[in-house]
């Protein structure tokens, strides 16, 4: 048994980078495994980038947007049209406000491969990723073991494997994230400066928003170290890359900046609400330093420090990026348990977190790493089965409505809306208000058409069945989770 115990570690010790392979390439298996994967079951944004991709692809490769004359969905005086969110109306074109290049890659190994097509550039990137930070961690920490636990943290503290496995351009992102990094500490020679602008460059034609907290961490690395020729060389490159996305931006949309900028940052919250989200990030809400990684807050006392080091100034980007982004786009997100801005910054954290515990607190180090880890991996855990569960009722919703094809569906919510994005040519009646919903029934009487009831919405579905005719009246079909599906007999 012992000798077992000494070999896998030996193996560990040998060949991390091969055990990270091994442990990524197994646990992407079973989050697969866990999940209900087929055209129905995207979830959140994934929906709208499907149909982007899709109709990126009817249009032959050259357009992202469609006229506004065109639409998916009926557009009637009785049956409402479904309003994708995140489509806007420029001029006479509909866009879509996801990364448009990530959208672009992804179309391509769909289009030849089919479904499964869609998520080699999640996969392949997320273990590139994951590679790279445990390169650029070795790099910087010069302990292999300190970068295994790192690496080890963002694969099951982060929201890796979850993204790994979503139509989502996060792991491509974190990819030239950290390879940024990496040509940085790494390499002085021209080239390298050269590829390290081109990665940037790239990165913000796939989230620009990413640059920010890079350029916050190589800003006090010009202030504090003598690498300022290597990055005002490095952020010229970038530059160019910039102007051409800005540009090209321009020719497509009319608008030089992505899209999504005018809706997350140009938003009306107040200052003093900007502020309180702050300190919700911090302290109080599912997202917060204290709930997600409680130990973290050891790292606070590194700042005070006279001397500082690289840690320092990776530690001071963390933060620094921590109270900006939630300061100008404080919105939430939904089953990711954790806004998508951090998803960059977590395995940062993360190593810094087990940098700071190794170098200052060698005596409570295993007690302080078990804690470290434990509440991201039981996060994730909580993710996956919120994911699956989720599926399930986008699953059964898609095949309600091609069983009822030619149905009228009367819905209780607009919410509803978000489980039929793939569906073509439905009959949707979404009445917002009790009075229009028996309204409708009352004029529908004797036609064939159903009830989609989702809990908690303002029409009370209980109510308006009682008030219906019995010689109307509708039989129960099947409740999946929140929503529940009625036939009129």
């Amino acid at each position: 048994m012992i000798a077992k115990h000494t070999t896998s570690a030996a193996m560990i010790s040998k060949n991390p980078k091969l055990t990270l392979f091994l442990a990524y390439s197994l646990s992407i298996a079973l989050s697969f495994f866990a999940q209900i994967k087929n055209e129905n079951t995207f979830v959140q944004d994934e929906q709208y980038k499907f149909l982007q991709i899709e109709e990126f692809i009817d249009q032959n490769f050259t357009r992202f947007d469609r006229p506004v004359d065109t639409d998916r969905y009926p557009n009637t005086d009785e049956y409402s049209q479904f309003h994708p969110p995140f489509e806007y109306k420029i001029g006479d074109r509909k866009f879509f406000t996801f990364p448009l290049y990530f959208s672009a890659l992804v179309a391509i190994p769909y289009k030849f491969m089919g479904f499964w097509g869609i998520f080699i550039i999640p996969v392949a990137f997320g273990l590139l990723s994951l590679l790279i930070f445990y390169e650029l961690v070795l790099l910087i920490s010069k302990d292999k073991k300190i970068s295994f636990l790192s690496s080890l943290f963002y694969l099951f503290g982060s929201s890796l494997l979850i993204y790994s496995t979503w139509l989502y351009e996060a792991t491509l992102t974190n990819f030239l994230f950290f390879l940024s990094l990496y040509l940085y500490f790494k390499y002085d020679h021209w080239l390298s400066i050269f590829l390290n602008g081109f990665a940037i460059g790239m990165l913000a034609f796939i989230r620009l928003e990413v640059v920010l907290f890079l350029a916050i961490v190589l800003f006090y690395f010009f202030i504090f170290t003598r690498t300022k020729v290597k990055i005002t060389l490095t952020f010229l490159v970038f530059a160019i890359f910039l102007a051409i996305q800005l540009y090209l931006n321009y020719v497509m949309t009319g608008f030089a900046l992505p899209i999504r900028f005018f809706t997350t940052v140009l938003n009306q919250f107040t200052i003093s609400f900007r502020l309180f989200r702050i300190v919700e990030y911090f302290f109080i809400s599912q997202y917060s330093f204290l709930f997600y990684i409680p130990v973290s807050f050891l790292t606070l006392s590194v700042l005070f420090q006279k001397k500082y080091s690289t840690i320092q100034y990776l530690l001071l980007g963390v933060f620094s990026i921590w109270i900006i982004f939630p300061f100008f786009g404080p919105n939430q997100q939904g089953m990711d348990l954790s806004p998508r801005f951090l998803f960059p910054i977590v395995p940062i954290f993360g190593f810094l977190t087990i940098q700071i515990v190794y170098q200052n607190f060698r005596k409570k180090k295993t007690l302080l790493i078990i804690l470290f880890f434990l509440i991201p991996v039981f996060r994730m855990l909580i993710m996956l089965f919120i994911l699956r569960e989720t599926q399930k009722i986008y699953d059964y919703t898609h095949h309600f409505f091609k069983q009822n094809v030619n149905k009228q569906v009367l819905i209780s919510s607009e919410h509803v809306n978000n489980f039929i994005y793939n569906l073509k040519n439905i009959r949707v009646y979404d009445p917002k208000t009790q009075e229009n919903a028996e309204t409708f029934i009352t004029m529908h009487k004797g036609k064939n058409f159903s009830i989609i009831c989702l809990e908690g919405s303002e029409i009370n579905c209980q109510q308006l069945l009682q008030n219906i005719d019995p010689k109307e009246s509708f039989r129960p079909v099947e409740k999946v989770k929140s929503l529940s599906f009625y036939n009129s007999k």
